[in-house]
């Protein structure tokens, strides 16, 4: 396909690149060399508010632990401390595998929106949230959260590029409490 950007020339590659490149990362990784990356994530706000930052998620399975790399603005990458994670059972957090991602950030983003207009038509959305990671297959994770409190999850298979999964669920229906 004309002007389609390969994987080798997309987004995410140039984010870790940057993140791994980072002296934080290089003498983090070669003291805890067990890490993993496990996930990658970004918020996409609307409007005139600021989108967070890149993040990138290295999973550790002996210490069930994850370290969060962020890349703000200027390239400057910020580590966060060591956390524990929350999942639904004991299994070790899956690696993620940027050869079997075929789908870049920018396509799901477009396959995400797409889908939202034809299926929940007249929902505007305020914000998104992007996460590619690795459950049974690598997929873009994405929540839209719409002006009228209504969460959409949108799963999107990562090489294939269709839509796997979706659901449409009330914020307040979740019992959070907005303000």
């Amino acid at each position: 396909m004309p002007g389609k950007k390969t994987f080798k020339e997309n987004k995410i590659k140039d984010i870790l690149s940057t993140i791994e490149s980072d002296s934080k990362f290089r003498d983090f990784k070669k003291k805890n060399p067990g890490y993993y990356l496990a996930h990658l994530f970004y918020m996409e706000k609307s409007e005139n508010e600021k989108n967070e930052p890149w993040q990138a998620g290295y999973y550790d399975k002996k210490k069930d632990k994850m370290v969060v790399f962020s890349l703000k603005e200027n390239n400057k990458i910020e580590k966060e401390p060591e956390s524990e994670i929350f999942k639904k059972d004991k299994k070790a957090v899956n690696k993620l595998e940027l050869k079997k991602i075929k789908i870049d950030f920018e396509e799901a983003k477009n396959i995400n929106n797409e889908f939202v207009k034809s299926k929940y038509n007249g929902e505007p959305i305020k914000d998104r949230i992007y996460i590619i990671q690795k459950l049974e297959k690598h997929i873009w994770n994405i929540t839209n959260v719409s002006r009228f409190f209504n969460i959409i999850n949108v799963k999107i298979d990562a090489q294939k590029g269709k839509v796997i999964k979706s659901s449409k669920d009330s914020l307040m229906g979740l019992g959070r409490v907005m303000e």
